[in-house]
């Protein structure tokens, strides 16, 4: 039997024997946890307590007139990293050693703070380390059971250096992620992504590239946080003078003439 089918197998036993398997049908199973390609990462455990599933979800919705939280000065900033794809590094089982992800925003909004990071300063001089603001565990490379890697979140420790990334800027603006220890960078793979799996990008291990060298897949975007929106501008709120009523026609005029200080007409704001 292919290490393909038992794998199959092997997600229908567990989904079976889960006192609360996900609500999806078997061919939705198999879309969300995609079949491991053998270079690395492995799908969580469907059973996993608070295990988010991928797709469209809901929406987180704010009350109305909310604001967006300020940082405090001397916080480490909270980020997303996003590649060339759309898809955002992400935690998806949350416990440890588990494989990182890659999710676009629409198919992740049941992740929450799973995609999102805090940068803080590494251990080698020059370098930063990302926490994830879910778990609280750090970023690290991890090895498949085919030799083969990817990258996953553990317990931080500050003695170790496995934890340290080099940010090496490109000429758009973005930046390779280089593992300082493994000397490796992280890749995103998408351009020879198959309609298997229409939800997971693959996070795995790439030598660093030399000028001139394919490296698409190898470009992160350091972002802003995946939260709730919040408008930039506020809504203006326009009132009309009321007409002016004309007592020897019984008719109604419309205003030509500018309106007075009195009217109540509003402005509109701008927010910064």
């Amino acid at each position: 039997m292919t290490n393909k089918y038992k794998w199959i197998i092997l997600i229908l036993f567990l989904t079976g024997c889960s006192s609360s398997p996900p609500s999806v049908d078997s061919d939705g199973l198999h879309k969300i946890f995609p079949l491991p390609s053998g270079n690395g990462p492995v799908p969580p455990d469907p059973r996993e307590s608070g295990l988010p599933l991928p797709g469209y979800g809901a929406t987180t919705e704010l009350p109305p007139g909310a604001n967006a939280p300020l940082p405090n000065p001397g916080d480490n900033p909270s980020v997303s990293i996003m590649s060339m794809s759309g898809a955002v590094l992400t935690v998806w089982g949350r416990s440890r050693n588990s494989w990182l992800w890659g999710y676009t925003p629409r198919d992740s909004n049941n992740f929450g703070e799973l995609r999102n990071w805090k940068i803080i300063p590494g251990k080698t001089p020059g370098t930063v380390r990302f926490v994830n603001q879910e778990t609280g565990t750090c970023m690290t490379w991890g090895v498949g059971i085919s030799g083969a890697g990817g990258f996953i979140h553990t317990t931080c420790d500050p003695r170790s250096a496995v934890f340290d990334f080099h940010l090496i800027p490109t000429l758009n603006g973005n930046v390779f992620i280089q593992s300082v220890d493994l000397r490796r960078c992280i890749r995103a793979r998408f351009l020879d992504r198959t309609s298997a799996s229409p939800y997971a990008f693959e996070i795995l291990q790439a030598d660093c590239p030399k000028p001139g060298e394919s490296n698409i897949e190898l470009q992160w975007s350091i972002s802003e946080p995946l939260r709730p929106a919040l408008a930039a501008i506020s809504k203006p709120e326009i009132r009309p003078a009321p007409p002016i009523f004309d007592s020897e026609t019984d008719n109604v005029s419309l205003i030509t003439d500018p309106p007075s200080s009195d009217t109540h007409f509003q402005p509109i704001s701008y927010q910064n």
